[in-house]
């Protein structure tokens, strides 16, 4: 899996952001719309997408894409 089919999946549970406005060092937290119903859509996006299941205190330990995508290898490996 490559980080920019993830940032693409990423991007799609925002109901408005500008395609190819999130980079992997993104701080996801600051992304304009970002709220606890987007959080809930990444981690189900994750579950359903990534086979990974994570926590809202996993989401909570990471601060940029990047740090989610690499919790989709370490459950992948």
């Amino acid at each position: 899996m490559e980080i920019n089919k993830f940032i693409e999946d990423f991007e799609q549970q925002f109901e408005s952001i500008e395609v190819g406005s999130v980079k992997p060092d993104s701080i996801f937290r600051n992304i304009k719309g970002w709220d606890s119903l987007t959080a809930m859509l990444v981690i189900d996006m994750m579950s359903e997408k990534y086979n990974t299941v994570i926590s809202a205190e996993d989401l909570r330990k990471c601060q940029t894409v990047i740090e989610l995508y690499k919790l989709t290898l370490n459950n992948n490996a």
